[in-house]
């Protein structure tokens, strides 16, 4: 049974913008808002609503970064934020996003993203042989 803190995680996972802003986060120096706002492919209302929730549910934190200047506000992944991230590394999460914004790009471009990011694998040995003799 789930207790109420994986629950609150799975449910933030769930919502738009979720996923993509935990594995977006560098992990070394965090990020700003504005250098998610590329990364994450959400409207800028709808990940600073992912914001609020991750640092509620303590997913992310503010953290000072030498090399930021003003009132820039960068975010690093906490201790369960990272826990979280290595869990979606596991399932290759990081990687199926990244997947998924170069197939939207391509699809907002006019590029059929099939060709490039999907090549169907026959598990049919006929189908196989056919191909071969088709050339296909």
């Amino acid at each position: 049974m789930m207790d109420n803190v994986s629950k609150e995680i799975a449910e933030f996972l769930r919502r738009k913008g979720g996923v993509g802003l935990v594995v977006s986060i560098d992990k070394k120096s965090g990020s700003t808002f504005t250098e998610l706002v590329s990364k994450v492919h959400v409207s800028r209302n709808t990940l600073s609503t992912r914001f609020d929730e991750a640092v509620e549910i303590q997913l992310i934190r503010e953290v000072a970064h030498p090399s930021d200047h003003g009132n820039a506000v960068r975010y690093a992944l906490t201790k369960r934020g990272k826990q979280v991230h290595t869990v979606l590394d596991d399932y290759r999460m990081a990687s199926a996003y990244s997947d998924l914004l170069r197939a939207r790009k391509n699809i907002e471009a006019g590029i059929d993203f099939f060709e490039e990011v999907y090549e169907p694998k026959s598990y049919d040995p006929l189908i196989d042989e056919l191909d071969d003799e088709l050339h296909i």
